[in-house]
């Protein structure tokens, strides 16, 4: 009798004890996997800090599109402080100096300032520092096609004062002095 108690119990172990380990085995697995997701994504947030694009195509055209928003409206801020300021000589010249005209309307320079904060708050640095480098390379992007316009046109101009200096050139070719020049305006000189 002892001894079938004793067999009843070894039997008893051994089916709790091969319980144990499928789940042992269960949890190993389980836990090997959370480990592979967590690796993949630590490697995906740090591969936009290494140059390499974001995760997803729309994470990137929002990003790209956030950049050259806020380069615009640091464009447009500049190009708004420098009319303004055009606007104020002009007045100045005009009126004598009278003081009473602002430089800087609030609610513009407000709009302006506020405009660069973005529409949304991110609370991770990694976004930010990913949308301010998207946004210094749209502004350098923006700066490179201004100038090389502004040397295809300085170009274009060289070319025609060449052709001016030429002096008896210009007349054969029907243009009379500078002026005939610019008659033509930029139709002639397609950029």
């Amino acid at each position: 009798m002892l001894q079938g108690k004793l067999h009843s119990q070894e039997e008893d172990f051994r089916l709790q004890n091969s319980t144990l380990m499928q789940e042992l085995s269960k949890l190993c697995s389980q836990i090997e996997q959370l480990e592979a997701e967590n690796l993949t994504f630590r490697e995906r947030d740090a591969a936009p800090a290494n140059g390499v694009p974001p995760a997803s195509p729309v994470d990137g055209e929002f990003l790209r599109l956030q950049a050259e928003n806020t380069a615009l409206q640091k464009n447009v801020a500049a190009l708004q402080e420098r009319y303004e300021k055009e606007l104020a000589r002009r007045l100045e010249g005009r009126g004598g100096g009278r003081g009473d005209v602002p430089l800087e309307p609030d609610g513009t320079r407000q709009e302006a300032e506020g405009a660069d904060a973005g529409p949304t708050q991110t609370p991770q640095p990694l976004a930010e520092v990913e949308l301010k480098l998207q946004t210094e390379r749209e502004e350098k992007r923006l700066l490179r096609d201004q100038l090389q316009n502004l040397e295809v046109r300085g170009a274009s101009e060289n070319g025609i004062r060449s052709l001016i200096s030429l002096g008896g050139a210009g007349s054969d070719l029907g243009l009379a002095g500078s002026g005939g020049c610019r008659g033509m305006g930029s139709r002639a000189f397609p950029l």
